[in-house]
């Protein structure tokens, strides 16, 4: 190739390169790829992260769970009203704590369910009583080798008992029993000592009920 057409072509590719490349003129700055979006969008979460708060924070926030089922105030208005007459209505129940009849029983029913109330039973005067026999309370210490639950669970099979309540003070237990004759008494008061683990007791007579259960 001719020096001249050589020289001709280079400078061809040169003027080629040169119009597709910007070059900014001397004394101007070239603008820089912005950063602040970015910037901001981690900003943004983390803003986003504080107001969330952590993981298991919004259960906490939304209250308690469902398996929290305690009793709540109108369980302990029915339970007291129940204790001063068990044989009321479930409509007058309802209108006593302002529920519907409906309502009414089905809290009861469910408070039996649960073990609530246990069951429901007739206070006689011992005077009038026409079985016969003792009304006895009998305070029970237990020895120390005996624990509640073994007392608890001895006393249920022994004859005549009515009623076991675990108290505070000097004895353990308090027992309403009924005997038949004080022979019979002094054979239950043998068992519990022998079967029940029993060490000590103090035993009361009733003679007759002082008050009686209010009327509705």
């Amino acid at each position: 190739m001719p020096a001249a057409a050589a020289t001709a072509a280079r400078r061809c590719r040169i003027a080629s390169w040169s119009s597709s490349t910007l070059i900014a003129p001397i004394g101007i700055a070239t603008p820089r790829p912005a950063t602040a979006p970015a910037r901001a969008g981690v900003n943004s979460s983390l803003m986003e992260a504080r107001v969330r708060g952590p993981p298991g924070d919004r259960a906490a926030i939304t209250g308690p769970s469902c398996e929290n089922r305690g009793m709540d105030r109108l369980d302990r208005e029915i339970l007291g009203i129940l204790q001063q007459d068990a044989r009321i209505s479930y409509r007058d129940l309802g209108v006593r704590v302002g529920l519907s009849a409906n309502a009414a029983a089905d809290r009861v029913r469910r408070m039996r369910r649960d073990g609530v109330i246990r069951g429901f039973t007739v206070v006689v005067d011992p005077a009038a009583d026409t079985r016969g026999g003792l009304v006895v309370f009998i305070d029970l210490t237990l020895r120390q080798d005996t624990t509640n639950d073994e007392f608890e669970r001895q006393v249920a099979h022994l004859p005549g008992i009515t009623e076991v309540v675990h108290v505070t003070g000097e004895y353990d237990y308090l027992v309403r029993a009924r005997a038949s004759d004080p022979a019979a008494l002094d054979a239950l008061l043998r068992r519990l000592k022998r079967d029940a683990g029993v060490a000590q007791s103090s035993t009361r007579i009733a003679l007759r009920a002082a008050t009686r259960p209010a009327r509705p």
